[in-house]
C-alpha cells in the first residue's frame, strides 16, 4: 500500500489536492476583516471605536474559549475509518464543544465570570465589556459547528475530496459577506 500511495504523489496530484485547502485558509483568514469592514460601514466615527473594540474582544475571547475544537479535523483525518469511528470521534468533539458553549454562556451571562474576564483580566471599558458579553451569545453555537465542520473536513480530506472543503468554506464566507 505504501508504494502505491507514493506513486500517486506527483506534483500535479499534490497541487490539485492542496489548492482547495490553501484557498480555504485564505478565505478563513479574510472573515474577520470582512466583519470589521461591515462594522465600520454601519457605524459613524463615534460608534465605530466602541463597536470595533467590542467585536474584537468578543471574537478573540470566543475563539480562545473554543479553540480546542480546531483540531477536530486533524483527529478525524487520522482516526475516522468507518461509521463507528466517525460516531465515536464525533461524540467526543460534540461533548467538548458543548462544554465550550457552556463556558461562553457562563462568561456572557454570569456577572462574576464576565467581570473576572473582561474587568479584571482584560481591563475592558465597562461599556465595551457589556457589548462584548452580549455579543458572545452569538458565538454559543459556533463550537459545535466548528467541531462538526472539522470532522467533515477530515472525512473529505481522507477521501481525497478537498474541493468539498474549499467550496464549503467559500459558501461560509459568502454567507458572512451577505449578513
Amino acid at each position: 500500500p505504501i508504494a502505491s500511495q507514493s506513486e500517486r504523489l506527483t506534483l500535479k496530484y499534490l497541487f490539485w489536492f492542496s489548492l482547495p485547502l490553501a484557498l480555504t485558509f485564505l478565505m478563513m483568514s479574510g472573515s474577520a476583516p470582512l466583519v470589521t469592514i461591515g462594522i465600520t460601514w454601519m457605524h459613524d466615527a463615534d460608534g465605530e471605536r466602541i463597536h470595533l473594540s467590542a467585536f474584537l474582544i468578543t471574537f478573540a475571547t470566543s475563539i480562545f474559549l473554543y479553540s480546542p475544537m480546531f483540531f477536530a479535523r486533524n483527529v478525524a483525518i487520522r482516526t475516522v475509518t468507518d461509521r463507528r469511528s466517525l460516531y465515536r470521534c464525533g461524540s467526543f468533539f460534540v461533548f467538548f464543544a458543548l462544554i465550550s458553549s457552556f463556558i461562553l454562556i457562563l462568561v456572557s451571562r454570569v456577572d462574576v465570570a464576565g467581570d473576572l474576564l473582561f474587568g479584571t483580566l482584560l481591563s475592558t471599558d465597562p461599556e465595551i465589556a457589556a457589548m462584548a458579553r452580549g455579543g458572545m451569545l452569538a458565538f454559543v453555537p459556533i463550537p459545535v459547528l466548528v467541531a462538526l465542520r472539522g470532522m467533515g473536513h477530515g472525512c473529505h480530506i481522507n477521501n481525497g475530496q478537498t474541493w468539498y472543503v474549499g467550496f464549503g468554506t467559500f459558501l461560509r464566507l459568502a454567507m458572512m459577506a451577505l449578513f
